[in-house]
């Protein structure tokens, strides 16, 4: 997850002095990528460096922005990015269109570098909220995914036997061996005998000499 101050910022727009005044102006704070068309900007927004916002000019040759934010959106790779259109229609029809789009934001011609520069950070801070919150629920479900197995785990694990950590089956005093006294009596006597052994402790005490 990028920090403000080490996000990359992906400026897309086909004048080339707009390229420039907007660079000069961002690069002081950010890592900047350019591009001068709209399938241009698709394959940086899609490369290894991949931006954390892109600054998208509408009116373009070939592929306008329009376009090229719905090329954005149907990537996976790249449906996450937010983008903040640059634009010299005014219209509210037409920031309402992109709006419906999927833009995070519009930022008019002819540019102005402190509101440049605040919905940049703005949406920058967003998108590291989002980020952050990513990583959490991430987090949260592979501990849950964990603790789930470990309850299978220990369904599928049969009982310990409940006489394994006795002497025999039926009593501490087990019947195989020798023993002939029950808590200290003999047990030839009828009052002090202990109880009638299992039939496994039957045939040990008849086998034992």
């Amino acid at each position: 997850m990028a920090t403000e101050a080490s996000a990359t910022i992906l400026i897309v727009d086909d004048a080339p002095e707009n390229l420039v005044v907007l660079s000069e102006l961002l690069r002081p704070h950010y890592r900047v990528l350019a591009a001068t068309s709209g399938e241009a900007g698709i394959r940086v927004a899609g490369g290894q460096s991949k931006p954390d916002l892109i600054l998208l000019d509408v009116m373009m040759p070939g592929m306008d922005g329009y376009a090229t934010l719905a090329k954005l959106q149907a990537n996976p790779a790249t449906r996450n990015i937010p983008v903040v259109f640059l634009t010299a229609l005014v219209a509210a029809t037409d920031e309402e269109h992109g709006l419906q789009l999927g833009a995070a934001d519009y930022i008019t011609k002819p540019i102005q570098p402190a509101v440049v520069m605040a919905r940049v950070r703005t949406q920058l801070q967003a998108k590291q909220a989002r980020d952050w919150m990513a990583d959490q629920n991430a987090t949260l479900e592979a501990e849950v995914a964990r603790r789930m197995q470990e309850n299978n785990l220990t369904r599928m694990t049969p009982p310990r036997s409940r006489t394994s950590a006795r002497t025999g089956p039926c009593s501490p005093l087990h019947w195989a061996g020798k023993p002939r006294t029950w808590r200290g009596r003999s047990t030839n006597s009828p009052s002090s005998r202990p109880p009638t052994p299992c039939a496994p402790c039957a045939r040990l005490r008849q086998a034992a000499p």
